[in-house]
């Protein structure tokens, strides 16, 4: 399953839906609730990733038609937790497509676009795969997602994250930065002028202001 867009139409198409919509009072804690419910720990990062994940794929939906058979083999990532989480306030239902279907999906993805594991060095040398938040498949290239969440102290590894998504800018066809500050609007995010400078031109950056989003650690 592919959308037929040119990759970097459908990377503006995402950014122009997640610069639309903030998280509204009542749907941060619908997300907390439902990945502490699943047993995880409920950061402000991946709150937000499972806010703008369900947003993306709910625009996807509707723009494309895509039924939730198909939604899996070009909409999907290695992270499980967001894959049944629901925020946003409408009628879709990509919640109820069940884990192994997202799983299965998943391994299929990494063999028809190998270029969604990226490997990068660790200790001793050895290998370790490390993946992007979200991969969109359009016409047969893979469009890749990154969010991050900053709070008051901003971009604090600004060379690594650009590092990060120098990874993707190499493998993919398109890629884009999500990053979401819990500032007022208008407000100087500290370190986006570091990161902005060592990021490679092409990968843009949707800079979102927003309430804080207080993490909730796993329930033992």
């Amino acid at each position: 399953m592919s959308i037929n867009i040119q990759p970097g139409e459908l990377r503006d198409e995402i950014a122009t839906a997640i610069l639309s919509v903030r998280p509204q009072d009542e749907e941060v804690p619908r997300i907390r609730e439902q990945l502490l419910n699943q047993k995880y720990e409920a950061t402000s990062e991946l709150i937000v990733e499972c806010f703008y994940r369900c947003l993306v794929t709910d625009d996807l939906q509707r723009r494309y038609g895509i039924g939730l058979d198909d939604l899996p083999s070009c909409v999907n990532s290695s992270h499980v937790p967001p894959r049944r989480v629901c925020g946003v306030g409408s009628p879709h239902t990509h919640g109820t497509i069940s884990l192994l279907l997202w799983k299965w999906a998943w391994k299929q993805m990494q063999k028809q676009h190998p270029e969604v594991d990226n490997g990068s060095p660790v200790q001793r040398g050895s290998e370790a795969l490390r993946h992007a938040d979200l991969y969109v498949v359009a016409q047969e290239q893979v469009v890749s997602v990154e969010f991050k969440y900053v709070g008051v102290a901003g971009v604090r590894n600004a060379k690594a994250v650009a590092a990060q998504m120098q990874r993707y800018v190499e493998k993919h066809a398109a890629t884009l930065l999500v990053i979401y500050s819990g500032t007022e609007a208008g407000s100087e995010v500290q370190g986006m002028a570091r990161l902005r400078k060592w990021l490679d031109p092409a990968v843009p950056v949707v800079l979102l202001h927003g309430d804080a989003i207080a993490p909730a650690k796993k329930p033992r």
